[in-house]
């Protein structure tokens, strides 16, 4: 019979030695503690019972013996007859009674084990061990997860009350939207700019949501997108101190032993990170470590679980709001999926590492465009040490008026993201002004380059701009702006592009990319029926459009009518297309990928700051090399199909470049009583 016994027993330095317990076997099995080993609860011995505890102890030692050299697992003396003190603390061993004539006692008064017997006693305290961890686990986790519950608890009634007079006020936003209210516009601005503060002020999740709704122009309307793309992240810098603690963690020593100079006070304070400027120590740079300057990213304390607490909570109102007749089409769920898997890449920097390398890589022939490269001995979970790059703002070329350099400067940025897009695949996600720089090299350090990659050799010298004359550069009165870079021109100074926080992108999947092919061919060619079929036939729930006949007759005229208008004004602009394009989707309730939807978003960003720089800049020509390059080179999957072919060397890109050559003559051409769209005809039949 198997009895379990559960107690806790400290015994003296002298050898174990019970021989009764209490009486109630039904205490043992109830696992009640035994105490009280004591002479009223034991008799003394006979001779005769002392004679068989002896025979009994000198057979247990020969067993163990015999069990220790066998390699089985058997028992050895210590583990019942200790020399020192024992303390056995919440153990379940199974014990077995020998004989009935035991039954009311815990331990037989001598004990006769087999070398089986022996070895099941062993295997039934390993088992106690295990059951017993597995107890502590379950209390642990239960324990952990009352404290999540009661968090997230109150992280819940926090954004109910920020959120509450948004969403009471929200049918007043939603009837004026579809003018059942006619109320102007004022209510609605009033109404999203309550929107946009309470996303500033309700953490990092909610700023990065608006700044990511801001890109989606399917799924809002225009205005909304422009004031939510204002929409900055009111974030407290975290102290020194828990940059301090965090390097710790991460690196096992303080940071004044990784780095020789470390400024107090942060360059940047992001929703999820902020960034110093440090220098390493010699010790701790590395071979692949070009410079001691580099810049240190270290996430927030504690931003990990209010992300996934907010994104938990963003689930499930999105599955309650998708219950809503009219917000099918949206797909509530799956973009707060999305959003969600782009929000937890973000908390681990490494991700970072990898996508900042693999965009070196794709560019390193390249020398006009670069990226900072991290020092991967110093890379991890929460803390990322990469390359500091001075360069200058995108932002300052686009406020200070016009230089020498603008031209380049848009081609260089629509010739990057094109190259992101169609050759590589791999999209940087977060394109806008305060993520690129400009940095100067000199013309001869280009033909070095040239040179280098001719023989072989990758390590080619670079003569670039110092860092005291970007300082100045950066000082410099939007007056004394246009002087100094008329310097650098005449300098033979060229610009180079500088893309930083690669955190998000974007990756087409080959279904995506043959669709984003295919409805780019279209549009190049104007065909407004093939892009609205098209759009019809991959949208992700076909069964929602809204009039698809009328969608495609929209659609025709307007690229008819961007067609007649393109040729009497000049070049094609691809972000208003793009911008009309989705506004007629949002109206007929088609559902468009996100990241093709991002992609769109992109170009239309792209474009708008290149005609800033340079307004004759036009995006279909400057795709067309790119385009014939990839069928050039033959890549596999999407790039087989018969859509790129076409772009890249076919009759599309025929009639695409006919357009840009004949266009000026055309445009330049008096000829009296014929429209100007007629004589397009001649080369551009329907």
């Amino acid at each position: 019979m198997l009895v379990p016994f559960s107690t806790t027993l400290s015994l003296a330095r002298t050898p174990l030695r019970i021989s009764c317990v209490q009486r109630n076997v039904r205490t043992a099995v109830f696992g009640r503690k035994l105490t009280n080993f004591g002479a009223r609860n034991c008799r003394p011995k006979t001779g005769s019972e002392r004679k068989q505890d002896n025979n009994w102890r000198q057979w247990y030692s020969r067993a163990g013996n015999r069990s220790s050299r066998s390699g089985s697992h058997g028992f050895s003396r210590g583990h019942w007859i200790p020399a020192f003190r024992w303390v056995l603390v919440g153990s379940v061993p199974i014990l077995q009674v020998s004989s009935p004539t035991t039954a009311n006692s815990l331990l037989p008064r001598s004990p006769t084990f087999t070398q089986p017997q022996a070895k099941a006693h062993v295997l039934s305290r390993r088992e106690s061990r295990l059951l017993k961890d597995d107890l502590l686990d379950l209390v642990d986790g239960a324990i952990s997860a009352i404290v999540t519950v009661f968090r997230l608890s109150w992280r819940f009634v926090q954004l109910a009350l920020l959120f509450g007079p948004v969403i009471v006020t929200f049918p007043v936003w939603y009837l004026c939207e579809r003018h059942t209210l006619k109320l102007g516009l004022t209510p609605r601005l009033w109404w999203v700019r309550f929107l946009v503060w309470s996303f500033e002020v309700s953490g990092p999740t909610f700023t990065k949501l608006g700044q990511w709704a801001s890109s989606r122009a399917d799924l809002f309307p225009p205005y909304v997108c422009a004031i939510l793309s204002r929409l900055q992240s009111q974030v407290t810098p975290h102290s020194l101190a828990q940059t301090r603690k965090a390097i710790r963690k991460e690196f096992g020593m303080d940071l004044m032993e990784l780095f020789e100079e470390f400024d107090e006070k942060p360059i940047g304070v992001g929703a999820i990170a902020q960034v110093y400027r440090a220098q390493l120590r010699p010790s701790t740079a590395t071979q692949a470590c070009s410079t001691l300057h580099c810049a240190v990213k270290v996430l927030h304390p504690g931003v990990d679980f209010m992300i996934h607490a907010d994104l938990t909570i963003m689930q499930a109102v999105a599955s309650i709001i998708n219950l809503l007749p009219d917000a099918e089409w949206l797909s509530l769920p799956e973009e707060v999926a999305m959003f969600g898997s782009m929000m937890r890449e973000q908390l681990d920097l490494r991700h970072e590492a990898r996508n900042l390398d693999r965009f070196s890589n794709n560019f390193k022939d390249r020398p006009e465009v670069g990226f900072p490269k991290p020092i991967t001995s110093l890379v991890r979970k929460t803390v990322l040490v990469e390359e500091y790059v001075d360069a200058i703002p995108m932002s300052k070329f686009l406020t200070y008026g016009h230089t020498p350099f603008d031209h380049d400067l848009a081609k260089i940025g629509l010739d990057s993201f094109l190259k992101m897009l169609v050759l590589d695949n791999f999209v940087h996600a977060d394109l806008h002004p305060g993520n690129i720089f400009v940095t100067f090299r000199h013309v001869t350090s280009r033909t070095w380059q040239s040179l280098f990659r001719r023989t072989g050799v990758s390590d080619a010298p670079e003569d670039m701009i110092s860092a005291a004359e970007i300082a100045r550069l950066v000082a410099l009165t939007p007056a004394e702006w246009p002087v100094a870079m008329e310097r650098l021109a005449r300098e033979r100074y060229q610009p180079r592009l500088v893309f930083l926080d690669a955190g998000l992108v974007s990756e087409l999947s080959p279904e995506n990319l043959r669709n984003f092919l295919d409805l780019f061919r279209a549009v190049a060619e104007f065909d407004g029926t093939r892009v609205a079929k098209l759009m019809i036939e991959r949208s992700r729930t076909p069964h929602t459009v809204i009039d698809p006949e009328g969608f495609e007759r929209t659609m025709a005229d307007f690229l008819n009518e961007v067609k007649r208008e393109t040729l009497k004004l000049g070049n094609i602009k691809v972000g208003d297309i793009l911008a009309k394009v989705f506004t007629m989707v949002r109206t007929h309730h088609i559902k468009i990928e996100g990241d093709f939807a991002n992609v769109g978003v992109s170009i239309m960003l792209l474009e708008g700051m290149g005609r800033r720089l340079d307004p004759d800049i036009d995006l279909l020509k400057e795709a067309l090399p790119i385009l014939r390059q990839a069928a050039r080179e033959g890549k596999g999957g999407a790039y087989q199909k018969s859509a790129l072919r076409e772009l890249g060397s076919g009759k599309t890109y025929w009639k695409v470049w006919v357009y840009h050559t004949v266009k000026p003559l055309l445009l330049a051409a008096e000829v009296v009583n014929i429209p100007i769209y007629e004589k397009a005809r001649i080369y551009f039949p329907e």
